[in-house]
Order: C-alpha cells, then sequence, then structure tokens
C-alpha cells in the first residue's frame, strides 16, 4: 500500500505529496539494483525483495521525475539518467505519477469487510458445534456399548 505524508517511517520510504489530482510518490535508490522494470515511463513489474519492493512501488506507476529532472519519456534514455546518476555514486531520489486514486477509495473498505464477518462466522461456528454434539449424544445412545476390557494382569503380585 502507498504510506500517506503522516504515516512515513522515519527511515524514509514513500512520501505521498497531498496532489489533489494526481498523487505523487517520491521514492529514494541507492546506486545498485532498483528492482523495477518500465516501458517508457510506465513501471511493468516490481521484483521482490529489492529497493523498489521495500519502497512500496507498485506496477502502473509513472515516472515522473529523476533527482528533481523531468523524466525522459523513453526507456533507454530513463535508465541512461539512472544509470549515470548511480556512476558517480549518487543516490537518486525519483518520483512517481500514482495511478488514479482507485487505491485510496478501496484501502479504507477493506478493514470493515474483514472485521464484520467473523461475527457471524462465529455463531454459525458456535450452532455447528452444538449441532454436532446433538447428534453425537444422540448416536451414542442408540449404538451398543461395547463391552469393558479384561483388567491388565496384576504383574505387581507375581
Amino acid at each position: 500500500g502507498v504510506l500517506k505524508a503522516d504515516e512515513v517511517p522515519s527511515k524514509g520510504g514513500v512520501v505521498v505529496a497531498g496532489a489533489t489530482e494526481r498523487q505523487i510518490a517520491s521514492v529514494v535508490f541507492v546506486p545498485g539494483k532498483i528492482g523495477f522494470q518500465f516501458k517508457g515511463r510506465l513501471v511493468t513489474r516490481v521484483e521482490t525483495g529489492t529497493q523498489a519492493a521495500k519502497n512500496g512501488v507498485e506496477p502502473g506507476w509513472r515516472l515522473a521525475a529523476i533527482n528533481s529532472v523531468p523524466s525522459p519519456s523513453g526507456t533507454a534514455e530513463i535508465i541512461k539518467q539512472i544509470k549515470s546518476l548511480f556512476a558517480a555514486k549518487q543516490s537518486i531520489t525519483v518520483e512517481f505519477f500514482l495511478p488514479k486514486p482507485k487505491t485510496t477509495q478501496t484501502e479504507p473498505n477493506i478493514p470493515t469487510p474483514s472485521s464484520n464477518p467473523p461475527e457471524p462466522a462465529d455463531k454459525l461456528n458456535k450452532f455447528d458445534k452444538s449441532n454436532k454434539l446433538d447428534t453425537f449424544s444422540e448416536s451414542k445412545q442408540t449404538l451398543p456399548t461395547p463391552p469393558p476390557p479384561p483388567p491388565p494382569p496384576n504383574l505387581g503380585n507375581a
């Protein structure tokens, strides 16, 4: 998910500017494998366990700027821009346009359904358990009781 500005961890991470039209996420990458693939400015794939994944980058984000310089539109130009900055051993700040706020509408709703269903489920389980207990006790009454097992030989007196 995307962190809101007041939920940003102190170590950095994704900072979401409060833009009304399009949100922008700002992510800092250190020289090395950044861990996302893109076609033009569009992020197409994020590899798990990489800088991009740990910073919450998601497919569908669009590159907006690198170190405050508007991002080129061609894939090769963007790679060249990132590589030249990494060659100078500089960390880079990549700004991404986030997709139109679909996630912001669904995220607040996610806790609500998950917090409600357990109640009916618990009630159903209680009914299930009592029904099962009833059927077991009824079936036990109708079954003939098996004879008790013979006592084990008493080895203590032998």
